[in-house]
């Protein structure tokens, strides 16, 4: 008999198929930044290296403008998907389209008519002005673009078709050093270097749209926005927290810059860019993680699936944590290669560099949890939660240590800062989920979900073969008889899964005993609630059934072998199927 497990395997299996792509996608923009500040360093100097990087907030300005509307579309078209609003779908992705050309358009010409004292402002003034004047117009100019980019990154990954943003934004990387290298050859300088990203963003930015347009099996269309004012404050709150730590980013940035080059000169700045820019590099990972878990939230807090929640949410954590770990172990190795790689070429500063990203690193590992709890918590509205752990981790404590090192005469140590920031903010977290607890009893944990003390539930996942539908069969018998079900219940549920069963092995799974389906039913007062998840081609039993009876007579009906699904059909409130995610998606309600 095969067995079963309270594994939830597709869930696992979901997230595993959306990690890598999420995290390639995220790879290939962070890719830019890394290796332009690697051939920037190595062709134009350490200066330049240190212009780039006082000019690094512009792209964080775009960058917020982008997580603000697309994250935030995105994780609330997630929701509505769920909750099977299919208007409001069209509706938010539309509205989020227009935002992500119009806003960023805006901030341009402001920032053009006003350069001077807004490169001053980033620090970049004086005699940094003439370095890093053309490099910051052009990425003034193309931010449209930089914004833009987070839209198909998000909604490619909603509709199911996250390998295609792996390929564009992986592409966009490759393009990137072409155009870098070309330009140089051209004698543009750093000017060429920002022609090089507006340009690679350009081309990846058309063809994700395009995708998402025009492509084949697209599951978001496009439609009317009927309340764009209310849809603008739904996206904005949902997307605060993702904006919030691009925004911090860049007065972070700002700060530190100002203190690094006051306390440790032109060299600690150059020294703070090759950081930042293996830090980027690696927060790709990070990042990934997080946004790959926000639209499976999304679906599973739409569909009131905690269970789902619960067991994504450990999954997604300690994937974090082995893979940041591994990372630390191999950046604190190949540190100071990685340092001489950038053009530094002083022992004494090639030390220091070393240092740096090994800090930088090391406090990647209780980001990668910090990230997954943020993205959570917006997902689920919490969304003042996440903007407070987002502006303590990203700008509150990372800032404060910095200057307490500056001021206690530590100016070396001025980068731990990193580590103590994300180590105070999970600490921050834990103190704040429980006083939300305490005066709300109906949640619990660090997660904050319903309480499951009430609920009367069994979830299972199941191999596509005939003796995995016939022992689910007999673990919801077992289950029905456990709850004292009405016998009309106790007889249906058990034959009707099974049949339901059969029909996903041989049409969604095409045999493939490999493949599982994820079975979960909850029993509360009102209603009873079956639900079927699995991958494969489309499919939807239910609906297959009564399309074949339909045009039945009364004999064929009674010799018909259904006689689970005709009982659940005849019996159900509603039956309703979605593909969401690239996901199969079947709720029978009783």
């Amino acid at each position: 008999m095969a067995e079963l497990e309270n594994n939830n395997y597709f869930v696992k299996h979901t997230l595993r198929k959306y990690l890598a792509p999420t995290i390639i996608s995220i790879l290939g923009t962070t890719m830019i930044t890394f290796v332009n500040s690697l051939l920037t360093g190595n062709m134009y100097g350490k200066e330049a290296l240190a212009a780039m990087n006082l000019i690094n907030p512009v792209t964080f300005i775009f960058a917020m403008f982008g997580c603000l509307i697309s994250i935030g579309s995105s994780t609330s078209v997630s929701i509505a998907m769920g909750e099977e609003e299919d208007a409001q779908v069209s509706a938010y992705a539309s509205l989020a389209l227009i935002l992500s050309i119009v806003v960023p358009v805006i901030f341009s010409v402001v920032g053009i008519f006003f350069f001077r004292p807004f490169l001053a402002l980033l620090g970049a003034g004086g005699e940094w002005y003439g370095i890093a004047a053309g490099y910051g117009r052009v990425m003034l100019l193309g931010g449209v673009f930089t914004t833009l980019m987070y839209y198909p990154f998000n909604f490619l990954r909603v509709d199911g078709r996250g390998q295609y943003s792996m390929m564009i934004f992986g592409a966009m990387g490759v393009l990137d050093v072409i155009f870098v290298l070309v330009f140089y050859r051209l004698g543009l300088g750093l000017m060429g270097v920002g022609l090089a990203v507006v340009l690679s963003t350009a081309i990846a930015d058309a063809i994700g749209m395009g995708i998402l347009i025009f492509g084949k099996g697209r599951q978001i269309r496009y439609g009317a926005v009927t309340h764009p004012v209310k849809d603008t404050i739904q996206i904005c709150r949902v997307g605060a927290a993702a904006a919030l730590n691009n925004l911090c980013n860049m007065l972070r940035t700002i700060v530190l810059n100002g203190l690094i080059l006051s306390a440790l000169g032109a060299d600690g700045a150059s020294m703070f860019a090759v950081a930042c820019s293996v830090l980027n590099f690696a927060m790709a990972f990070v990042a990934g993680a997080g946004q790959a878990v926000a639209p499976l939230v999304g679906v599973f807090y739409g569909e009131r699936d905690d269970t789902s929640i619960r067991m994504l949410m450990k999954s997604a954590v300690r994937y974090a944590l082995i893979l940041m770990c591994s990372l630390f172990v191999l950046s604190a190795a190949c540190s100071m290669p990685l340092a001489r790689a950038f053009g530094i070429s002083s022992d004494t500063l090639v030390m220091r560099t070393a240092a740096a990203i090994c800090f930088m690193m090391l406090s990647l590992i209780p980001a990668s949890v910090v990230t997954d709890l943020i993205f959570h918590y917006t997902t689920i509205g919490q969304g003042a939660l996440a903007s407070v752990l987002t502006f303590l981790r990203s700008f509150g404590y990372v800032s404060l240590f910095a200057w307490l090192f500056v001021q206690a005469g530590a100016s070396q140590w001025i980068l731990a800062a990193f580590v103590l920031g994300e180590l105070a903010t999970l600490g921050t977290d834990q103190v704040i989920t429980w006083w939300i607890c305490k005066r709300n009893p109906k949640l619990e944990g660090i997660l904050l979900l319903r309480r499951q003390a009430d609920e009367r539930y069994i979830s299972f996942s199941v191999p596509g073969s005939a003796e995995g539908a016939v022992t689910a069969s007999e673990r919801m018998s077992e289950f029905c008889e456990q709850q004292e079900m009405e016998p009309r219940y106790a007889m249906m549920l058990p034959l009707a899964l099974e049949e339901m069963l059969v029909l996903v092995n041989e049409h969604c799974f095409e045999g493939n005993e490999e493949m599982y389906a994820d079975v979960r039913i909850l029993c509360s007062q009102a209603e009873v609630l079956l639900r079927i998840r699995c991958g494969g081609r489309i499919y939807d039993p239910v609906a297959e059934y009564q399309k074949r009876v339909q045009n039945m007579s009364e004999e064929e009906l009674m010799m018909d072998e259904s006689l689970g699904m005709r009982m659940i059909t005849e019996a159900a409130k509603s039956v309703t199927f979605r593909r969401t995610l690239g996901v199969n998606n079947l709720v029978v309600i009783l």
